[in-house]
């Protein structure tokens, strides 16, 4: 059986929820293989769910290199390297992603994520916007884009965005709260007060927004 016929077998595996024989099939794909790069991408997977976070890492990012344009396994190692706070290394797997193909939407968007935690704020806004040049109805880009024009102190645009972002999700109580924040900046009590009724804290009596 070729590498690729174990690949087909493995995802039948997985399909039906037998993890253990898919496991056994991609190490016998590493044994006929060691770089072939898809196996490489479904072993980080792997490792990833059983909470190895650097062998993961390291078996995406020998896919991302020996396979050459395989830009799901960089966008693949961004996450894992996100998830395990090594935010730097994070946005190189990102940016290579998006050096493969610029159009890769959600590796703009993770990006976007990124920057902000790193603190760059105008560069995470320019992440977010160029998310939602290519895909104007991703969503979760319109919230993360009126976070950061808040912590930019451009709140007219902020709450403009988090607005776009509740017409999708109209119970999400982290906006609501953004929204009751920035109303209340602009001195509008009784919006800010009916969005900070959507927040679980606020119906507890927790004074997020004082009288």
């Amino acid at each position: 059986m070729t590498p690729d016929e174990r690949i087909l077998e493995i995802l039948k595996h997985q399909k039906n929820g037998d993890v253990d024989a898919a496991r056994e099939l991609l190490g016998q794909c590493g044994e006929d293989d060691p770089w072939h790069g898809v196996a490489l991408r479904m072993l980080g997977h792997f490792l990833y769910r059983e909470g190895l976070v650097e062998k993961s890492a390291e078996a995406l990012r020998h896919a991302g290199e020996h396979e050459t344009g395989f830009v799901d396994a960089w966008y693949d190692l961004g996450v894992a390297l996100y998830h395990s706070g090594q935010m730097k290394d994070a946005r190189a797997a990102y940016e290579r992603a998006i050096e493969i193909d610029p159009e890769y939407h959600a590796a703009h968007y993770r990006l976007g994520i990124t920057l902000y935690h790193l603190g760059e704020l105008e560069a995470a806004l320019a992440a977010f916007e160029r998310t939602l040049l290519l895909t104007p109805e991703y969503a979760m880009a319109h919230y993360h884009m009126g976070v950061v024009l808040g912590r930019l102190g451009r709140f007219e645009e902020a709450r403009q965005r988090l607005e776009e972002y509740l017409e999708y999700h109209p119970w999400d109580a982290p906006t609501k709260y953004h929204l009751g924040m920035l109303s209340a900046r602009f001195g509008d009590t009784e919006a800010a007060k009916r969005y900070l009724e959507g927040v679980p804290a606020f119906k507890a009596g927790i004074p997020v927004f004082p009288d």
